[in-house]
């Protein structure tokens, strides 16, 4: 009975041997060795096995074995998991992470991104596995393709837990071995014992299935296994090459594992040919096949694409370059030696960066290893030597290699020659910057001639002002009319050339004030009907009744749409009638969609011309511009004005029938009612001349027609003035005393207008005017000039001609005086200033010459930090804004300005909730550079006192 017990063992030990393919009998180190081997096969990130347990109360799964073991989180799951439901009717599940049942597989450490493949393992348990790279899931031929390699685990493992059980069951020999039967008959692989004298002893029905045999397991114990294979002897492609190659393996009677036969029906069988011994004792052997034509299908399928891809990848206008993590090259693909112009042999086994890149461009690659050091990929340009020393820009896409552990072994690198975009680069490069400075030559002659024209203007225009004042003659006053008109036909033209130029250049900025929409018409209305005064013709205005707030925009700019309009209108009208209508498109809301429409009873525009009218310099008819005039400007400038704003224009017109021009623009609805505002706008405002009289005012002018026409309207003010004939007289009148205000010329000899203002601003106490308000007078009307004025510390700037409300309206802005009614609203007063160092003596404990040298500091810094706002303003820098006025916040806190310190937080909440647009922040930033502008003389007395 010993004997026979001993036999029963040696056959389990060998059989479970048989399922493990060579390793051992210990389920844990069949896991490991299986788990690991797959890994690395794999390229996954962990694996793990779980058996099912039963106690007295419920059933669930454990967790057996897991690789790395610091994966290891949840290590129990109840059999109700739904997971493990849906895997009871299935061989195996594939759930990635964008599935909804993801988080309920996840039982392991640092799971993020990536899929589960989920295989039954027999009636035992499950094995997980997992990769972060499948962000789409295991594919089905991947998966039937580890169904397989699974299937050979599970039976492998099912012997070793049988084995384990064996021994821990010695007592129960018979049981085991029935339950062993009973294993192998239900086994996906078909088995068969044989004796020595190769006499069947056990099989199971997946072996009669696969070979067709007429007789169920039990009826084949007994027979000789000669009479089995008549039965099937059909089946092999080759009958007696497989009795030869049965003979040879009991002649040789050593271990076969996964031997292939190719069946006569195509199928495909994989062997195992397993000797028993008891000691040096042959007591039988055992086969075992296993059905794997799906599986060669799969591998076939999968050698055929990776031969297509590998077609793909030689023929694809891409570089493939493999190399070490010491960049010697393992493997370089056809174009890309075709690229650089050597053969393959030549390039295995160099080194890349000495061979193609220059010392000075190695550093790149340097930086680059980091990322794949790391397991990144990264992308970057450089350039390459060729075998012929000439040298190619390639785009280089580099991405790591591993080895079956995760360790990066080397890198792959994708190679695209950029060398013909490099060089069109290099060509627009060159054609621009020639572009550019052919633009900037452009705007200089028109800065130039803008200047030139305007400063004679000036004088005519201004004269011709004050010749009204002196109660001409009705024969005088038609000359003046005659004038004046002229030269605003003048002034128009060179507006509209440098508005052209603006537009061009991408300067032109539009305003966003509150302004009374209906007002603007009339007042449109009432000008153009003077101008037609002597036609028969009637200007009328037709406002739709629901526009009742006040809109936010350009109200200079809608003027210029219109004025260009309407002028073309009665130009081009000789009787009838010219109607300006404003129309609300969309119910009101946050913004009124107005449609705009002027239209006249003119000589209209022929047919097949509409479009051009449109275009810059183009008139639709030479004999219309010989006859009314014009650039041919007028309506180019309309049409990108309106489309800049957000608008479209269009054109209705039949020859000598009139014409209809019609525009849509979007403006801001301010929410405030028109008669409201006007109510606050006259009580808020009284009249500012009265304090323009006691005003003692430095003018720098060195055009002497200039200096008689602003003498005549400051004698007209009744203040105070002294004339300087260029900008160092300027300085020099500025150091002798305070004046309450200073008019600078920009451009004058000796020294500019913006050199004198710099000098004044930056000379400390030894100049008075320090911070006097500066008001510029140009004739040049380009965005750079206003620019360079403002950052030289000046408060306005005003383009020649300009009219005396101009000026007053300018005056009354900087020095802060109640200026009279405006259709843009009350000037923006800013907080006042008041100056508590109570912190700063708390903070030093008393020490006064700490609070002078705080004082002394942020005195010497506001220039500078006022210079940077304006520049971030000009700029619409708001990040910048942000970053000056933070850190202006604890300056004025220092200095217990509360107000300023107020006001700066509700900037930043502004700015930080993407307001920065609003008008409302917009006048606070004007605020705080007044305040700038103002606070050096302030905390310079707070220093005296100390």
């Amino acid at each position: 009975m010993t004997d026979n017990i001993k036999i029963i063992q040696d056959i389990c030990l060998l059989y479970e041997l048989s399922l493990s393919v060579g390793s051992s009998l210990d389920a844990r180190e069949n896991c490991k060795q299986f788990l690991h081997t797959l890994i690395s096969r794999k390229s996954l990130n962990f694996a793990s096995v779980w058996l099912h347990k039963t106690d007295v109360t419920t059933s669930y799964c454990e967790l057996f074995f897991i690789t790395p073991s610091y994966r290891a989180n949840t290590i129990m799951l109840k059999c109700s998991n739904p997971i493990l439901e849906k895997l009871r009717d299935k061989p195996y599940l594939s759930i990635n992470s964008n599935e909804p049942e993801f988080e309920e597989v996840v039982t392991e450490k640092n799971v993020d991104k990536g899929a589960y493949a989920i295989f039954r393992l027999g009636n035992i348990g499950f094995l997980k596995l997992f990769s972060s790279t499948k962000q789409d899931g295991f594919g089905n031929m991947e998966m039937a393709q580890l169904k397989n390699v699974v299937d050979k685990f599970a039976i492998s493992l099912e012997g070793c837990l049988a084995h384990a059980q064996l021994k821990d069951e010695i007592i129960n020999r018979q049981i085991t071995q029935v339950r062993l039967t009973n294993l192998i008959t239900n086994l996906q692989a078909g088995v068969l014992l044989e004796n020595e004298d190769r006499k069947i002893i056990l099989t199971n029905n997946q072996f009669c299935k696969i070979f067709n045999i007429p007789y169920s397991p039990d009826e084949m114990v007994g027979l000789d296994c000669s009479q089995a294979a008549e039965q099937s002897k059909h089946l092999f492609k080759n009958p007696e090459q497989f009795v030869e190659e049965i003979n040879n393996r009991l002649k040789d009677r050593k271990l076969v594992v996964g031997e292939t036969l190719e069946m006569a029906d195509g199928r495909f069988l994989e062997r195992d040919y397993v000797p028993l011994f008891s000691g040096e004792s042959y007591l039988g052997h055992q086969w075992q096949y296993r059905d794997v034509t799906e599986t060669r299908q799969v591998q076939k399928s999968i050698l055929e694409s990776e031969e297509k891809y590998r077609g793909i990848i030689e023929n694809m206008e891409l570089g493939l370059l493999e190399v070490d993590t010491e960049h010697t090259i393992l493997r370089p693909y056809k174009h890309f030696c075709d690229m650089l112009g050597f053969t393959a042999e030549e390039l295995i086994g160099q080194n890349a960066l000495e061979l193609f890149v220059t010392v000075e461009n190695q550093k790149i690659f340097t930086t680059h290893d980091k990322f794949r050091e790391k397991g990144q990929t990264s992308v970057y340009e450089v350039q390459l030597r060729r075998k012929d020393g000439s040298t190619i820009w390639a785009l280089i896409s580099g991405a790591p290699i591993r080895d079956s552990n995760g360790q990066v072994i080397g890198s792959i690198g994708v190679h695209y020659d950029l060398t013909s975009r490099k060089q069109l680069e290099h060509d627009l490069a060159d054609a621009k910057r020639i572009a550019d400075q052919a633009r900037l030559a452009e705007r200089q002659f028109l800065a130039n001639m803008s200047h030139e024209i305007r400063t004679p203007m000036n004088s005519v225009i201004g004269m011709t002002h004050l010749l009204y004042e002196t109660n001409p003659t009705s024969s005088q006053k038609e000359y003046l009319d005659s004038l004046r008109f002229s030269a605003d036909s003048l002034l128009g033209i060179i507006d509209n050339v440098l508005d052209l130029s603006k537009i061009e250049a991408g300067e032109l900025g539009f305003e966003e004030k509150h302004f009374d929409l209906e007002q603007l018409l009339k007042s449109l209305r009432r000008t153009y009907q003077f101008k037609v005064k002597d036609k028969p013709i009637s200007v009328v205005l037709e406002f739709d009744p629901d526009i009742q707030n006040l809109v936010i925009g350009d109200p200079t700019r809608l003027n210029q749409i219109l004025s260009n309009l309407l002028s073309n209108a009665s130009k081009f009208t000789e009787r009838g009638t010219i109607s300006l209508a404003a129309r609300l498109l969309l119910p009101p809301d946050e913004s009124y969609q107005i449609e705009f429409k002027v239209q006249d009873t003119g000589i209209g525009i022929a047919q097949g011309k509409t479009k051009e009218i449109f275009q810059n310099f183009k008139q639709a008819d030479i004999n219309v511009a010989r006859k009314y005039g014009g650039t041919g400007l007028g309506l180019a400038i309309v049409k990108q004005l309106v489309e800049l704003q957000g608008g479209q224009i269009r054109v209705e017109s039949k020859l000598h029938k009139g014409s209809t021009f019609v525009f849509t623009l979007p403006l801001k609805n301010s929410g405030t009612k028109v008669a409201a505002k006007k109510e606050d706008f006259a009580t808020s405002y009284p009249n500012t001349r009265s304090h323009l009289k006691d005003l003692d005012i430095l003018v720098a002018e060195d055009n002497w027609m200039n200096q008689r026409l602003i003498t005549k309207v400051l004698e007209t003010w009744g203040c105070r003035f002294r004339i300087a004939c260029n900008g160092s007289e300027a300085v020099q009148f500025s150091q002798a005393k305070k004046y309450d205000l200073i008019l600078m010329d920009v451009n004058m000899p000796e020294m500019d207008g913006v050199e004198a203002a710099q000098i004044i601003r930056t000379n400390g106490q030894k100049n008075p005017n320090q911070s006097t308000p500066i008001i510029a007078l140009t004739a040049a009307a380009l965005l750079e000039e206003k620019k360079r004025a403002l950052e030289a510390g000046m408060n306005d700037f005003l383009t020649r001609p300009f009219s005396p409300n101009m000026l007053e309206n300018s005056v009354a802005r900087v020095l802060d005086l109640q200026s009279a009614f405006s259709a843009e609203g009350p000037i923006a007063t800013p907080p006042k200033i008041k100056v508590d160092l109570q912190y700063l003596f708390d903070f030093s404990s008393g020490d006064r010459l700490f609070v002078r040298d705080m004082l002394e500091a942020f005195v010497a810094e506001v220039p500078r930090v006022k210079n940077n706002l304006s520049e971030a303003v000009s700029n619409k820098n708001w990040e910048e804004i942000y970053k000056i006025i933070h850190k202006l916040k604890s300056n004025f806190m220092m200095f217990g300005m509360t107000a300023q310190q107020e006001n700066i937080i509700e900037m930043e909440e502004l700015i930080k909730n993407g307001e920065a647009e609003k008008p409302e922040l917009i006048k606070k930033v004007q605020q705080l550079s007044e305040c700038l502008q103002s606070i050096a003389p302030i905390l310079e007395k707070q220093k005296s006192l100390l």
